[in-house]
């Protein structure tokens, strides 16, 4: 298991491997975190109950160059070491 692997376990993920992507689920919150080999790019869906709806998801879609940046951010913030 990759040290990333044990830190998404660690906060409650768990890895599902597809095709061209590697998913790793937070069951508990609904909330799924997709790494798209293929464009190289992380997905972010939630599901959600809706009465009478269903399930209904929520996507939020990042390239690599984004996620530099946010990962930027973070470290000029000092929330990382």
């Amino acid at each position: 298991m990759s040290e990333a692997d044990k830190m998404l376990h660690g906060i409650g993920y768990m890895k599902e491997y597809e095709d061209s992507s590697v998913e790793v689920w937070n069951y508990e919150e609904r909330f799924c975190i997709r790494f798209n080999k293929i464009c190289k790019s992380v997905d972010f869906r939630r599901k959600e109950k809706r009465q009478f709806l269903g399930l209904k998801y929520h996507r939020i879609s990042i390239d690599m160059q984004e996620l530099q940046a946010i990962n930027k951010k973070v470290e000029e913030l000092g929330w990382v070491k």
